[in-house]
């Protein structure tokens, strides 16, 4: 995160007490790195008469001019459907209810729906179908004012499992048929992963010592997946998808130990929020050590399930912790 969106969730001290360098040094360095690159870039395109001749499209495309209008606008060489809205069903065979406009669905609902603020995403051709395939897509936050149709006041338990249920994934198939793309109900591929889903823990990281709690002494399961940013694929042809500012989720002592900086466990003093509910509600269920719950790169298998292992559900394994000191 940017320095000045992070220190609303830093203390003085900051996350990283190890001895590498911290985001924001990193971030200095790399936008050093991309000016210069930037430069030469330019320097290059005008030594070839690629700048500002008026000769051709050097981007593929028509600019789009800056409006004030509250409508989606791309260039006339393409073009824009919408595909798939907070609350769509995400076509599972369990369910596919409909959206409710005054947000009146409730969390079992929402859980079969998708989930709010997109984000990162990649789509997975089946049979090398470039008009049919796989959307794996990311649901970054919650608007809970919009979320819940009595807005933020009068918190419940389960206007937090909505709010849960609205973090995560979702796995959608999708369809282009006459030029107008669809998604398919009742799939075999759908699956939407939210802040309760069980994931398996694999690789270096699993049965770590930190990673053990009461309710799971192997150390091999954690719960859910919040906060999902960025994305991509792996070359074996699973969906990564990334978790960022978790710290936001978890309250932390006045002065964090150097394993649980910044994701100890909130208080039950303070369950007077949302958010604060959120945080206690999801650390009952791994009340040791929500290191367990945040900050991993998870790596999303979206075959169907009759091909997946049949401990976990959905088999999401998790790929990479943060540094373990």
């Amino acid at each position: 995160m940017g320095k000045g969106f992070g220190v609303n969730f830093e203390s003085d001290d900051g996350v990283n007490t190890g001895s590498n360098p911290s985001i924001h040094e990193v971030d200095a360095e790399r936008r050093h790195v991309l000016k210069c690159t930037a430069t030469a870039v330019a320097l290059l395109m005008g030594s070839h008469g690629w700048g500002t001749t008026g000769q051709g499209k050097p981007l593929g495309f028509t600019a789009v001019p800056p409006s004030m209008l509250d409508v989606l606008t791309v260039p006339p060489e393409y073009e824009a459907q919408v595909l798939y809205r907070w609350g769509d069903a995400t076509g599972m065979p369990t369910g596919a209810p409909q959206f409710n406009a005054d947000a009146s669905n409730s969390w079992q609902e929402q859980s079969l729906q998708a989930g709010m603020h997109h984000d990162g995403m990649e789509y997975f051709a089946l049979d090398k179908n470039p008009r049919h395939g796989v959307i794996a897509v990311n649901h970054e936050y919650t608007d809970d004012g919009l979320l819940h149709s009595d807005g933020m006041t009068n918190w419940t338990a389960d206007k937090v499992k909505k709010s849960q249920a609205a973090h995560g994934v979702s796995v959608i198939e999708v369809v282009q048929q006459q030029g107008q793309w669809r998604v398919v109900m009742n799939s075999k591929y759908a699956r939407r992963i939210t802040a309760i889903t069980p994931m398996r823990l694999s690789g270096p990281a699993a049965a770590h010592a930190l990673l053990k709690t009461g309710d799971d002494p192997a150390g091999l399961l954690a719960l859910g997946t919040i906060n999902n940013c960025a994305s991509g694929r792996t070359p074996w042809g699973t969906y990564l998808t990334c978790e960022e500012n978790w710290n936001g989720v978890f309250s932390a002592p006045a002065k964090p130990s150097e394993t649980s900086a910044a994701t100890a466990c909130a208080p039950a003093a303070l369950v007077t929020a949302g958010t604060n509910l959120m945080r206690v509600l999801m650390c009952k269920k791994r009340p040791t050590n929500p290191i367990v719950l945040a900050g991993w790169w998870k790596s999303i298998r979206w075959m169907p399930a009759k091909y997946q292992s049949s401990a976990p559900r959905w088999a999401v394994s998790s790929m990479k912790v943060p540094p373990l000191h």
